[in-house]
């Protein structure tokens, strides 16, 4: 009988943290293509943040929200530190 990949999700939670990672990159890079949206970097914020949660559930695998709040708040630090600034 085989692991479901539910089940491996659930015994590695750092494993979908770094799916974040891939899925906010690639929406970054894909989005960088159109001048109009060029300057915003969320998606490099978010892959940061979901970066720290990664690194957070890791260390601390039973604590779910330890995770959660680590990278809401890298998010929002990434966020404020690489925005684009009015000039």
């Amino acid at each position: 009988m085989g692991m479901h990949l539910q089940d491996w999700f659930f015994q590695a939670p750092w494993a979908l943290w770094l799916t974040g990672v891939v899925l906010a990159c690639t929406a970054e890079l894909i989005r960088s293509s159109d001048p109009e949206v060029a300057g915003n970097r969320a998606g490099w914020a978010a892959a940061g943040g979901c970066g720290a949660g990664a690194i957070t559930a890791s260390i601390l695998p039973a604590l779910w929200w330890a995770a959660i709040a680590v990278a809401a708040g890298a998010t929002y630090v990434l966020w404020q530190a690489i925005r684009p600034r009015p000039a």
